[in-house]
């Protein structure tokens, strides 16, 4: 949208059939396809010539049928992410999410290359999307705006998981947690596992916040409390449940706005934002790490999750998550730079003490940092990132801690 460009996405029917497997699949026919064809026993079994759903290989042997469809047009795939493509004479950018196909480009250079690669599949698409209409992809909805886009989620997607465990029509909240200290009652409940009932409504609603939460940041920590639980999940897991659910009520008409101006996108910046809170997990005592990646104050990638080790102090913490983000936004601007945009990272985080051990080279009097850590001060050092500091308080990381 920044450059001007259209969007058009389409659907694949039987999208794994279109390509031959890479090893043997055999299925049983029908039991009465002997009634058509004689030759049909009841010891006799059929080989597939076409992959299939639920195939070990079937998504592999689709992606590289569909990546030769492409290149066959002038496309080339990127190396970072194997499902995206790039076509640099048409100026058109290929995303292929399974079976579900979306590209940006001119609307000619779009209609061009979905007729074409219509001939060799069975293609369903549309016109490109025009300023206020909307479309459904991977399970949200779109509305295409002058600056971008504005991404909501399905508008029964909240209702349908609140109706698994009966609560579509219950009170509302603004606060997605408590920190108060739980009762004598509510500590046991913490130890009390959950019937195989319950269990089930637990793993069922977890999954599908699991999918809802992946561009809300406000929600990503209390998701990843949820999560570590899922393998046996108690009464207070549930409770815990509940109170996110309500969170969920209160905030379902949330929109994740996508605008960005061309002059912001041409100045080829990201920007990241780390925060990570210490010592956080009251079991293990693990630190959580929340990372946001900008570009022109758009959120275009955000993530809350424990830190592996344990940390000594707060700094080592804030240091193991400017690690971690610094590969995140390595990521972005590597795909970026095989679009052929070059971006240069400027990471943000509101502790000195991390600053100072990112910017120089080496453990210095903190031995026992990790070394696959420490990627992040060469990566400082060549200028591949800048580094800055930032007040706490305008540090937008502090919401997934």
């Amino acid at each position: 949208s920044a450059l001007g460009l259209d969007v058009m996405c389409g659907a694949l029917n039987c999208g794994f059939m279109h390509a031959a497997p890479t090893e043997p699949i055999y299925a049983k026919p029908p039991h009465n396809a002997h009634l058509y064809d004689p030759r049909i026993g009841p010891n006799t079994w059929w080989e597939c010539k076409k992959a299939i759903n639920g195939g070990r290989r079937a998504l592999k042997d689709f992606n590289d049928w569909f990546g030769t469809e492409l290149e066959k047009l002038g496309f080339r795939r990127l190396r970072v992410d194997s499902q995206m493509f790039v076509n640099a004479d048409l100026g058109v950018y290929f995303h292929v999410h399974v079976d579900d196909p979306c590209a940006c480009g001119t609307r000619e250079a779009l209609h061009h290359v979905f007729a074409e690669l219509s001939k060799v599949m069975l293609l369903r698409y549309d016109d490109v999307i025009k300023v206020g209409e909307k479309m459904k992809h991977l399970g949200d909805e779109y509305e295409r705006t002058e600056r971008g886009w504005i991404q909501r989620p399905d508008k029964d997607y909240v209702k349908n998981t609140l109706k698994i465990v009966n609560m579509e029509h219950c009170n509302p909240s603004n606060v997605i947690g408590v920190t108060e200290k739980l009762s004598p009652k509510e500590l046991a409940e913490d130890q009390e596992e959950l019937d195989a009932e319950k269990t089930n409504q637990y793993r069922q609603v977890v999954g599908k916040c699991t999918f809802y939460c992946r561009k809300r940041v406000d929600m990503q920590y209390g998701l990843k409390k949820l999560q570590s639980d899922m393998a046996k999940p108690t009464k207070g897991s549930f409770r815990r449940m509940k109170k996110f659910l309500r969170y969920m009520q209160g905030t379902k008409c949330y929109e994740n706005k996508i605008e960005v101006s061309r002059e912001e996108f041409e100045r080829g910046i990201l920007k990241g934002y780390s925060d990570t809170d210490w010592a956080k997990n009251q079991e293990t005592r693990k630190s959580v790490s929340c990372g946001i990646l900008t570009i022109g104050g758009a959120v275009i990638n955000s993530y809350s999750r424990s830190q592996t080790v344990v940390v000594t102090s707060s700094a080592e913490a804030e240091f193991y998550g400017l690690a971690a983000l610094s590969s995140e936004a390595m990521f972005v601007v590597n795909m970026l730079g095989e679009l052929g945009f070059q971006f240069k990272g400027h990471l943000h985080a509101d502790s000195s003490s991390a600053k100072s051990m990112a910017s120089r080279t080496g453990v210095g009097k903190v031995k026992h940092l990790e070394i696959r850590s420490l990627h992040v001060q060469d990566l400082i050092k060549r200028k591949y990132f800048v580094l800055h500091k930032i007040d706490g308080e305008d540090n937008p990381a502090g919401l997934g801690t």
